[in-house]
Order: structure tokens, then C-alpha cells, then sequence
């Protein structure tokens, strides 16, 4: 099977930094996805504070029939299916074009050229398989609450927490408080590895 269709939005910064609003990639995901209350969508993201308190993204979510996951921090790797399946992939294949395009043009690589380097190892590396492999893979789907064992995390100590994390905790509370709905998903205990 070919690569799926693929709809992009894509922001580029002078900085190099990901400069994109959250708001924007959650209406280009809204009117990709196109979830409704019969068929309401997931979105994974991260744990980042632009992300867990942003309250107009959280009710736009809601409003929208999309549940935010957000995965505690550093678990990325084995909790984002994209980081589990998709990312070693997509940087092999990466690699090899940036090589094939130096060995072919007999020059470096410029800014201009990324996307189009990019575009090619992307359109070789996205398969149906791939994304199926991810939601399996960090037990997402089918649902399995295991991904981790205990072995691997300990609880946080109160005595060990500093102030910003028991802040972030504060505010976890407020918005579970705020918000009536279970779209904004977070873990009921702090762990950290």
C-alpha cells in the first residue's frame, strides 16, 4: 500500500524555534479529522504548559468532540506513538536523502532544500502500518493501562517536590475544577523516572 493522503500545515521560523500556535494545529486537526459526537477523536500532546493550560484550546477541544491526552513528561518515547513507531523510521530514511542529495548535487545541503529532502523521506516512511504499530506499541490502542511497570518509576516524595512542580500540580487541580467535561486526560498520580 502507498503512502496515505497527506495534509500538511507548516510554519517556518527564523529562529528555527516551532513558532506555529497550538490554536492553529488544532483547527487544521479539527477540519482534517472532522470529529463529531458519534465519532469523537484523540490527540496526543505532550505535557507542555502551553498545552495543559491553555484554556481556550481546552474548551475548543471539547466544544469539538476532541479529547486532549496529555502524556506526563518524559514519556514520550514510550507513550506518543509517533515517538514508538514512526520517528526512527522517518530519521533513517531522512538520512539517507540528505545523502543521496549531497552525493547527487555535489553540494551541501541548504535551508531551501529541507523541505523537499524532508517531503520525500516523509512520503517513504508514512505507512497505515507504521501509525497502527504506534497505538499498539504504547498500548493506547487496544488499551492496555501496563505500558509502564512499576520497577521503572518511583513515586514523587512530598519533601522532594520544588515549588514549581507543586504549582503545576495546583493547577492541574484548577482546571480539573474549571472544566466539567473529562476531555483534558491527565495522570492521576506524579510520577517522574
Amino acid at each position: 500500500m502507498g503512502p496515505p493522503s497527506i495534509r500538511n500545515i507548516f510554519a517556518i521560523h527564523l529562529a528555527g524555534f516551532k513558532q506555529i500556535s497550538l490554536q492553529n494545529g488544532l483547527n487544521f486537526f479539527i477540519t482534517c479529522v472532522k470529529p463529531t459526537k458519534e465519532n469523537p477523536s484523540l490527540l496526543i500532546l505532550d505535557g507542555h504548559y502551553t498545552h495543559t493550560r491553555n484554556l481556550d484550546l481546552i474548551q475548543k477541544a471539547i466544544d469539538c468532540y476532541v479529547t486532549i491526552l496529555s502524556i506526563p513528561p518524559h514519556t514520550s518515547h514510550r507513550m506518543q506513538p509517533l515517538d514508538v513507531s514512526f520517528m526512527g523510521p522517518l530519521k533513517a530514511n531522512y538520512a539517507s536523502e540528505i545523502n543521496t542529495f549531497i552525493h547527487e548535487k555535489n553540494c551541501p545541503v541548504e535551508m531551501k532544500d529541507i523541505v523537499g529532502i524532508f517531503g520525500t523521506a516523509f512520503q517513504q516512511t508514512a505507512r497505515y502500518s507504521l501509525a497502527e504499530n504506534g497505538f499498539r506499541g504504547t498500548r493506547i490502542y487496544p488499551t492496555n493501562q501496563h505500558v509502564f511497570n512499576e520497577n521503572e518509576f518511583y513515586k514523587v516524595n512530598e519533601n522532594d517536590v520544588d515549588l514549581k512542580v507543586a504549582n503545576v500540580v495546583n493547577e492541574k487541580d484548577i482546571l480539573a475544577s474549571t472544566l466539567s467535561s473529562t476531555s483534558l486526560i491527565m495522570p492521576e498520580n506524579m510520577y517522574v523516572k
